[in-house]
């Protein structure tokens, strides 16, 4: 999967490839120079406005859903896939896991 980052007047900003197909992708409200990317096998990637990677986690099964939630007042975001599998990651998410 190819993921590229787009400025307010559709110009390209930057990219980033995956090792496998995205399966969902969320820009964050709290930050929108951030997007959240989560692929078929589980990974979940925070990437900044220039498509470079800032962050990553991993959940098992297939992310069907990223919504960024407050838990304890701190911003988190919630994974859940298809088989039911539910995660919340403090963000920002660390480089790695």
């Amino acid at each position: 999967g190819l993921i590229v980052v787009l400025d307010h007047q559709c110009s390209r900003r930057g990219a980033f490839r995956l090792p496998v197909a995205a399966t969902v992708l969320n820009v964050l409200r709290e930050n929108p120079a951030m997007v959240a990317v989560a692929d078929e096998q589980g990974t979940v990637y925070l990437l900044d406005g220039e498509g470079k990677p800032t962050g990553i986690a991993r959940i098992d099964g297939r992310p069907d859903r990223l919504a960024e939630i407050s838990l304890g007042g701190q911003p988190h975001l919630l994974v859940t896939t298809r088989t039911g599998a539910v995660a919340a990651f403090r963000l920002p998410l660390e480089r790695s896991r």
